[in-house]
């Protein structure tokens, strides 16, 4: 396996739903965490599963951030605030640390709520937007954008099959424009499966919810999150690291 392949894992935060728009959470962000396939297996994955050894002393927890947030699940064995901290300390570090790239892709719905909304794939145009991003950050590192395995957290079979006709339909030939992204291969995964990459993408997609609703969290990790996106020449996400659709 070449060392310049890579891998992405994508997550949402937000539903799809324009009809009704849920008014304490009217957005939708797709995370796409792109990493070197190397760096993904030798330092990702095993610093991640080494702090769930430390906090857990398994590794099979399985990283979800409502859950981390809302201290649900395993996550209620921090017991008290010190080890709470010391855990998230922990993963903000291991996340700061790791080397890979965020690419994101959201639907303000409040500004989609049109006439034309009900004809929109908010899901299908989120992926699509960030995939082609993740084309282009692939070409400005000099790196072959082929292969791509991009692995998406399974949503069920019904939309698990209607996302992969569209998305084999921008792929084919004929469709070949700019807005196609060739070669890149879909994938689905349930996040139980205990995929690391999974795991890492779930984390930062509801902080970047967070930051377009303009609502920043204690401790807001946005800044990390921000330093690992896709710039453009000048130093800015937008259109680059983060494309909000309805803006």
């Amino acid at each position: 396996m070449p060392d310049e392949d890579y891998v992405a894992f994508v997550d949402e935060s937000g539903d799809a739903v324009l009809d009704p728009i849920d008014p304490q959470f009217p957005v939708l962000v797709l995370a796409i965490c792109l990493f070197r396939r190397r760096d993904y297996y030798e330092v990702v994955s095993p610093r991640i599963r080494a702090l769930k050894l430390t906090h857990f002393g398994l590794s099979s927890v399985v990283f979800h951030e409502r859950e981390i947030r809302q201290r649900r699940g395993m996550f209620t064995s921090l017991g008290s605030e010190a080890r709470r901290t010391d855990f998230l300390e922990d993963l903000t570090q291991a996340l700061a640390d790791l080397p890979f790239t965020v690419i994101a892709a959201a639907a303000d719905k409040r500004r989609l709520a049109t006439s034309q909304a009900p004809a929109i794939d908010l899901y299908q145009s989120c992926l699509r937007a960030g995939l082609l991003n993740v084309y282009q950050c692939l070409d400005e590192l000099g790196e072959p954008p082929l292969p791509l395995d991009v692995i998406v957290e399974s949503r069920g079979r019904r939309e698990d099959k209607r996302l992969k006709e569209l998305f084999d339909a921008f792929q084919r030939p004929a469709d070949a424009t700019p807005e196609s992204v060739p070669g890149f291969e879909l994938s689905f995964a349930n996040k139980r499966a205990g995929l690391i990459g999974l795991e890492v993408a779930d984390l930062i997609a509801y902080p970047i919810a967070r930051h377009i609703l303009g609502r920043p969290q204690a401790h807001d990790p946005f800044g990390l999150i921000r330093r690992k996106m896709f710039q453009g020449p000048d130093g800015s996400i937008e259109g680059y690291g983060l494309t909000i659709i309805g803006r």
